[in-house]
């Protein structure tokens, strides 16, 4: 039996699948931003509940969560130190010089992790070779240490330069540390991200160390609460942003992996949902509370990328460069806005009606909730038009209060004079436009035509805009799978155990560098081995994946290719260089036939490739689609009301045929 617990920024999703009865046992309970562990906790008792009356026990639990942003985002980071290279001490301060909005020229940089004062430059160097120029100091680094310790820092960030090909100065820097702090408080940019991009790097390595005490602390009440549940059998895991699962013990070591634990989650189901159904292209769309979430699936594959920036709050999308602080990971290639089902609408200083990216959350949530929100929000916004239940919220667990939701749309709707139904139905357009960004992003921005795609919609209020956005993508083709609004957590259990492993390397792609490039791989796939043997992964569970960063000689920035082989032989050079051609064409409009192609870097994802739970078929239908019907809903459409039937989704079978308009509702 195994479990998954989703902790989203609304609803905490809990999901058991029982694999000796076939059977799934989901639900939701809200989230608490400042406990989040209350929720995992929650969730829990949910999880014995069920156990209990079925004499089970579970014996793997995997775990999504946003315990790293949150803590960015809210402010709750650790004091952190930072040693430098001599000469180096402004690197956070100067980043890339990037706007996030290129208009504004007032706009200010995110404020860095590590105050000035806290930064120490150490007397040292290392060249681009990894050749020593200047020992370390060991005497004035040991100074320096105490005197930041003296300071109140509780985690110490290590960056110093060239580092990834000579990593010898920073391992001597930890081995002073760790006569002053705990080892799971240290991190240095040689272990936490070994790869070329100074500040790139240095932002990684002080995100991890900001993060830890937090992630630690998290882990350790979680592991505690799982003691109770005759944890020592149980196989706990939690979701990194790169579509795998990660043991506790190596998340206090890599924290920064968990940035968008959650969402990846999302899209790992959605793959998987796929390759069951043979659709060869398709979207994935996450709406949820706070947020929604999309990304592309390509033959059963969900796309991965390496520049992700953390704390520049929910934009719209992780591409808007400069907003935040940058981490560097593989992790999967997810847009994401700040328009979900509690997305607060407000008059612009223009008179302008927006929606977003400021969420009324769990607390207090939209006013129809009852616990005392004011703010109109989307997810009013449908209450009044009618596409909500009022009686059926989580199945009938929570009642919805469409007075509450009526109030504070009139008063939104005198603001902007226009009436009560066509100001809910201008919320739903604005964050359907908001939420268009997204899906272009995924699609239209990387080269690939949308009206090719089918959209597989989820989360808690990804299903009631799907059919809207479809029509404005051109999507022929849309899916909700069972149970949308628990569908991240069911993607969970889709996860691999995995790991990754990266070296720069700096050489053309050519004949002359196959020797250099195959030792390389020899390097990483002993490192891959080594992660197998530790981990006790059975040699027909071992999967290793195998990416190159390139990008023509001079360009200041790469592209990741995927390669199929641990070995590069000479007829592979033309196969490699012409996938990457078309891969810069799909991003940038063109390529150059003729030009240099340089290796940046060679990345391997290291796999134990666990079995996966089935997606349940669908019974064929020996009647009607009438049996599912059990009512008529009105709804506002325009100036205009229309009777819309509603149907139980339980009762649907395959070959069911609806016409409509209709509301199709599920537990």
């Amino acid at each position: 039996m195994r479990a998954a617990i989703d902790i989203g920024g609304t609803f905490t999703d809990v999901v058991l699948f029982d694999e000796k009865r076939g059977k799934i046992f989901s639900t939701k309970v809200h989230s608490n931003p400042k406990y989040p562990n209350k929720a995992f906790i929650e969730g829990l008792f949910h999880i014995r509940k069920y156990l209990d009356s079925n004499h089970e026990d579970i014996q793997e639990l995997v775990h999504g969560t946003t315990i790293v942003t949150n803590t960015i985002l809210e402010g709750n980071k650790a004091c952190v130190g930072m040693l430098v290279t001599e000469g180096f001490r402004d690197i956070l301060e100067i980043g890339r010089q990037q706007r996030h909005n290129l208009y504004d020229l007032m706009i200010d940089p995110p404020k860095p992790l590590v105050p000035r004062h806290l930064i120490k430059e150490i007397k040292e160097r290392i060249n681009a070779d990894g050749k020593i120029l200047s020992p370390l100091n060991i005497e004035d680094t040991t100074r320096i240490i105490e005197n930041l310790i003296e300071n109140g820092v509780e985690s110490l960030a290590v960056t110093l330069l060239f580092s990834f090909e000579n990593p010898v100065h920073e391992k001597q820097i930890k081995s002073i540390g760790l006569k002053y702090m705990p080892k799971d408080y240290i991190f240095v940019s040689s272990e936490i991200s070994p790869e070329f991009r100074e500040y790139e790097r240095a932002s990684t390595t002080v995100v991890a160390a900001a993060v830890a005490p937090q992630v630690i602390k998290y882990l350790n009440e979680l592991e505690k609460e799982l003691t109770k549940l005759n944890g020592s059998k149980i196989k706990f895991t939690i979701m990194h942003s790169g579509g795998g699962t990660i043991l506790p013990g190596n998340v206090k070591k890599q924290p920064h992996k968990l940035v968008e634990s959650g969402p990846a989650a999302g899209l790992m189901a959605a793959t998987q949902l796929t390759k069951v159904l043979g659709i060869k292209r398709a979207i994935s769309f996450d709406m949820g509370g706070t947020g929604a979430k999309a990304g592309i699936i390509l033959d059963g594959t969900y796309q991965y990328t390496t520049e992700y920036e953390i704390g520049g709050g929910i934009h719209h999308s992780q591409r808007l460069k400069g907003s935040g602080y940058p981490v560097r990971f593989p992790m999967l290639d997810i847009a994401e806005v700040g328009a979900g089902a509690g997305s607060i609408a407000w008059i612009n200083p223009g008179g302008l009606l927006k929606v977003g990216p400021k969420s009324a959350g769990v607390i207090p949530g939209p006013a129809c909730y009852g616990k005392g929100g004011i703010n109109p929000t989307v997810t009013d916004a449908h209450l009044v038009i009618g596409h909500l239940a009022p009686d059926y919220f989580l199945g009938g667990k929570q009642t919805f209060f469409p007075k509450l939701a009526i109030k504070t749309l009139i008063n939104l709707s005198k603001t902007v004079n226009l009436p009560l139904e066509e100001t809910a139905q201008g919320i739903i357009n604005i964050v359907n436009v908001n939420m268009l960004r997204v899906l272009e992003l995924v699609s239209i921005d990387r080269g690939y035509d949308p009206r090719a795609f089918t959209l597989i919609a989820f989360g808690g209020a990804g299903p009631l805009h799907a059919c809207d956005l479809a029509e404005k993508m051109a999507i022929k083709n849309v899916i909700i799978p069972l149970l949308p609004g628990v569908f991240s957590a069911w993607g969970l259990l889709f996860a691999d155990m995995s790991t990754y492993f990266v070296e720069t390397v700096m050489l053309n792609l050519n004949l002359k560098n196959i020797k250099k490039i195959n030792q390389i791989f020899n390097r990483l796939s002993l490192k891959a081995n080594q992660f197998f043997e530790k981990n006790k992964v059975p040699s027909k569970n071992r999967s290793m994946d195998i990416s190159l960063d390139l990008r023509y000689l001079r360009q200041n920035y790469e592209l990741n290719v995927k390669y199929d082989k641990l070995t590069m032989l000479q007829r592979d050079l033309v196969k490699i260089k012409n996938q990457f051609h078309k891969i810069h064409e799909a991003n940038y409009g063109h390529y150059f036939s003729n030009a240099i192609i340089q290796i940046v870097n060679i990345r391997i994802m290291a796999s134990e490739k666990l079995s996966k739970p089935g997606f349940s078929k669908i019974k064929l239908a020996s009647n009607t689609s009438k049996a599912a019907k059990y009512g008529t809903q009105n709804i506002q459409i325009s100036n205009y009301i229309k009777k819309y039937k509603i149907y139980h989704r339980s009762i649907l079978r395959a070959d069911h045929v609806i016409h409509g308009p209709a509301i199709i509702q599920e537990e």
